[in-house]
């Protein structure tokens, strides 16, 4: 028998080749169980084995802040992960950075990046570039979206634009990327409660301020949208035209020619009017109201006429020498007075007819004797009769 030494070697004459076979057979065990207990790569990484992004997805609408979601299976603390990403306005991915693979998030600005709807994200395990990811297309937007506003009249058809036609108004958003946030479009009037604008709606009447806005659909990690700058419009309405009530302020009783009756007419707003205004009355007289300028009220005098007679005085008519009589907006007044100057319980009367003289037939007399010149209960029973 031959015998050598040496490390892990043994020979022997007989049945060397099965003897060494043993020998190498116990040498790679040995070898598996210490390199599997970190013997020999004392700091060797963990593998990930897939990794898998859950934020951004496919069509999401980012801006501002936002967080880059992620899962990596297998990963330890001491894995990293790179994190890149590239859109229509870059022709490479671009490092956003390099972060434990453990800690799943990561936080990404994209305020000042360019706005585009072919953004993509690509996750690399560090060391090993084959293990990676790429997100779905996505969009980032930090433009906000512009409203337009289209008023129906498109133009004020009054005087000093004013609408004297209720207007209806119509507002629109428009947003190139995300679109615009679904009831995202606000309104409000004289800084009023907002309303979310569905449908068109008509403006009130009055001198009033519409306030409006809209809110796309991009959103960033707090929630919270793109937000167009509150727009205003100062919107005037009169749709109202001015009416006229015709009072005096003279006392009621009777009165003769030549005696003078004040006509006062007060308007429900300030009007205007082109020429003078003639009041005609139903004791066949008038009187002619001066021009008015931004008036409520005028006045005439009345000066009775002889042949002139009423039994309560009341305006019939009231006429302008020229063009009409507006308020501010360019409403016309009718000039139907809607109430008038009192006939009852006591009326302004004008007479100016003279009492006639008029004689009596034969006074005839019944039931007992007159005694002369009395006419008091001594003629107790007589019965005296005057015809006219």
């Amino acid at each position: 028998m031959k015998k050598e030494t040496g490390v892990f070697a043994t020979d022997f004459v007989t049945g060397g080749g099965a003897v060494r076979s043993l020998v190498l057979a116990s040498l790679l065990v040995l070898f598996s169980v210490f390199a599997f207990s970190g013997f020999f790569a004392p700091n060797a990484q963990a593998a990930i084995s897939t990794i898998t992004i859950n934020a951004p997805l496919v069509n999401d609408e980012w801006r501002g802040m936002q967080n880059i979601i992620w899962d990596a299976v297998g990963a330890t603390p001491s894995d990293l992960v790179d994190i890149v990403y590239r859109t229509d306005a870059f022709s490479t991915w671009l490092v956003m950075g390099q972060v434990d693979a453990t800690s799943g998030t990561f936080s990404w600005n994209t305020t000042g990046l360019p706005n585009a709807d072919t953004y993509q994200i690509q996750i690399v395990d560090h060391l090993t570039p084959a293990v990676n990811t790429i997100s779905g297309i996505f969009t980032v937007d930090n433009i906000a979206p512009v409203t337009t506003i289209a008023l129906a009249p498109v133009a004020p058809d009054g005087l000093g634009g004013w609408y004297i036609t209720v207007p209806t108004v119509t507002l629109s958003c428009s947003d190139a990327l995300s679109g615009c946030l679904a009831g995202g479009t606000k309104y409000r009037w004289n800084s009023g409660g907002y309303n979310t604008y569905t449908v068109p709606f008509v403006a009130p009447q009055g001198i009033n301020t519409l306030e409006w806005y809209s809110e796309d659909q991009a959103v960033d990690a707090s929630g919270i949208h793109n937000v167009e700058t509150v727009q205003t419009q100062t919107i005037k309405v009169d749709t109202i035209a001015p009416t006229v009530a015709v009072t005096s302020t003279t006392f009621p009783g009777a009165y003769n020619a030549g005696e003078a009756i004040n006509v006062t007419l007060t308007f429900s707003e300030p009007v205007s009017s082109t020429g003078t205004l003639t009041v005609a009355l139903n004791s066949g007289g008038s009187c002619s109201v001066p021009i008015l300028t931004n008036a409520t009220t005028g006045t005439c005098t009345y000066t009775v006429l002889a042949g002139e007679n009423s039994a309560g005085l009341v305006a019939t008519s009231i006429t302008p020498s020229a063009g009409v009589v507006e308020d501010i907006a360019g409403n016309d007044s009718t000039l139907l007075p809607i109430s008038n100057i009192p006939t009852a319980p006591f009326p302004i009367v004008i007479d100016t007819t003279a009492p006639s003289a008029f004689t009596t037939g034969a006074v005839s007399t019944s039931g007992g004797t007159v005694v002369a010149t009395w006419w008091n209960s001594t003629n107790t029973g007589v019965n005296i009769e005057v015809p006219f």
